[in-house]
């Protein structure tokens, strides 16, 4: 029994020396690593690389899928002065042969005219939704189309692929988001995996991006081009969570491989950043909202939250006395919010009724996004679309702000609630 006791206090030991040598490591990498990141932003600062066009004009607009399109566009019409080539649009093309390894036969697009739009309209969506809708990217030789369906944020639409391979069945269609993720069945319908390609901000367009930096570099006639590129760089970087800097990414990577214990400390931080980044959430947003419900309302009402992949993407707002409505804000979809029911027979009961409200109140909801379950869905210029790390570092400095801002939200949302009460709809 004795050889027993020491033998667990020895462990005890050992075990306690380990973690204080993990602990002792993680310190000075998470060290070595601020100061790495404090060097770079002082070479940035002084390069002026804080001053960014596509910072300055606003998150509202830099988050937006047109802006991206349009800078896009730009840069995909650029001919060489001297060949006439497309030599943009080549490289892109070259670019998505390389990730499809379909070896698509593009060379009819690498030079002469080419008509490229932004928002091309294929004209109005029917109720079925079978056609209609507006191309993001259209690029258009002759007979043959490239299509882009460009993704920042926002959410597929219903048969949203399949309106367009209805109306160019021949066209290449690309399906473009931030990490690479296909789209959803509610977006292909029909259409199988081998008839479109999906590409990422986060790998490809910043491989091409840089491609076309380099080309337009040291050329005084493509001095502001390359300006431009290069800050369009920074903002893809950082839309894609690689930073805006990326030798500072690669240098940190670089400390990461020196040795196994640098490794395996920046393993045990990634485990923890999730836990992190929701207990960051929880105690500066949700708590607060979850008090402020409780004292403006009733204190059964209950704020529970969904997550993805672990992340808190949505919460839900649950009234006990109301049997069949509920409300959810939701960033998984890109920042959108409102009310829906709670099951498949509450939508039978009021499907009605609640169309005709919607009829009433149009200027309010979101056609686009609106589901039998949940068909009141805001229209709304969501400012903090997406909790990404951006802001769970901001409830940091601004979190009475944000909060604010929900309580103002929460509060519509109740008001249209009663106003559903008073047209018949129970609650």
């Amino acid at each position: 029994m004795y050889n027993l006791i020491n033998a667990i206090k020895k462990f005890q030991k050992d075990k306690y020396k380990i973690n204080m040598q993990n602990t002792k490591q993680i310190q000075q990498l998470l060290l070595q690593t601020a100061n790495i990141r404090r060097k770079y932003e002082e070479e940035i600062r002084q390069n002026g690389g804080n001053w960014n066009i596509f910072y300055a004009i606003g998150k509202n607009l830099y988050e937006q899928e047109l802006l991206h399109s349009h800078f896009l566009s730009v840069l995909l019409a650029y001919k060489d002065e001297i060949t006439q080539e497309n030599i943009f649009l080549q490289r892109f093309l070259e670019k998505i042969n390389e990730v499809s390894n379909k070896q698509t036969d593009f060379s009819l697009f690498y030079t002469g005219p080419i008509k490229i739009y932004t928002e091309k309209s294929i004209g109005h969506i029917i109720e079925n939704y079978e056609e209609g809708g507006r191309i993001d990217i259209l690029i258009e030789k002759g007979n043959r189309q490239i299509i882009i369906e460009n993704k920042i944020y926002a959410a597929d639409q219903p048969k949203q692929l399949s309106r367009y391979h209805k109306k160019y069945p021949k066209a290449t269609i690309i399906y473009l988001t931030l990490d690479g993720k296909p789209p959803t069945l509610q977006s292909t319908n029909n259409l199988q995996e081998e008839q479109y390609i999906c590409i990422s901000y986060h790998t490809h367009i910043l491989e091409w991006l840089m491609e076309c930096q380099k080309y337009t570099a040291g050329n005084k006639e493509n001095l502001f081009l390359n300006i431009a590129v290069q800050q369009y760089i920074h903002l893809i970087s950082d839309l894609t969570g690689q930073g805006r800097c990326p030798k500072m990414t690669q240098q940190i990577s670089e400390l990461l491989i020196q040795n196994k214990e640098n490794l395996l400390s920046a393993q045990d931080i990634s485990n923890s950043l999730i836990m992190a980044r929701n207990k960051v959430l929880t105690d500066k947003l949700l708590n607060p909202l979850s008090d402020f419900i409780q004292k403006q309302y009733s204190t059964e009402i209950k704020l529970t939250t969904r997550t993805r992949d672990g992340i808190i993407s949505e919460f839900d707002i649950n009234v006990p006395a109301w049997k069949k409505i509920i409300l959810r804000f939701n960033y998984e979809l890109g920042g959108i919010y409102g009310l829906g029911f709670k099951s498949e027979e509450d939508i039978k009961a009021d499907n009605d009724t609640i169309s005709e409200f919607i009829k009433q109140h149009n200027e309010y909801f979101r056609q686009d996004l609106q589901t039998p379950w949940w068909p009141l869905i805001y229209k709304t210029e969501e400012p903090y679309r997406f909790w990404d790390f951006k802001i769970i570092l901001s409830l940091f400095d601004n979190a009475d702000e944000i909060i604010n801002y929900y309580k103002t939200k929460i509060t519509d949302l109740f008001t249209v609630a009663e106003k559903l009460k008073s047209n018949g709809i129970k609650l």
